[in-house]
């Protein structure tokens, strides 16, 4: 096989390697996601050829339950709503005030906690965590030693 043929004959798929890499990768489209491209991680063409039947699956799996297949951080979440958020302040529909705070509470607390995780993969246990996290955040955690702007020495 060649470096960009289909896998199988009929597999709805292609495994490639990119020019420059020794690693394999697959490419393939899911209706209401669009192409998907991903690194196999390996550079065994037989090893590739399963994970790339694995991707795949997994990925239309995925894609059935309603979930995106693209993985967006919680981080990339965050950073994309306190876009739309300010894009509403300037267009006047949100007031300053708000924005200001919910940037502060998102990215200190929600993005400190959860950062790159995958919002697919949170669980019952992680939001326990997370809540126990937030309760000692001044306390013990990452915001003991912050000086808030403002705020007085007690």
């Amino acid at each position: 096989m060649n470096k960009h043929s289909p896998s199988l004959a009929s597999a709805p798929y292609n495994v490639f390697q990119q020019k420059g890499s020794a690693n394999w990768s697959i490419r393939f489209s899911i209706p209401g996601q669009g192409q998907i491209r991903k690194s196999l991680g390996t550079s065994d063409r037989k090893l590739a050829e399963t994970l790339a039947q694995r991707v795949y699956y997994e990925s239309l799996l995925k894609a059935e339950s309603g979930l995106n297949v693209r993985v967006k951080t919680i981080s990339k979440i965050i950073h994309d709503y306190i876009q739309f958020m300010e894009k509403r302040l300037e267009q006047g529909m949100m007031p300053k005030g708000v924005v200001i705070q919910n940037k502060a509470i998102l990215t200190r607390y929600v993005e400190g906690f959860f950062g790159e995780q995958n919002p697919n993969f949170i669980s019952n246990k992680s939001v326990q965590d997370y809540l126990s996290w937030r309760s000692d955040y001044w306390i013990s955690g990452p915001g003991k030693d912050i000086q808030l702007e403002g705020s007085k020495n007690l």
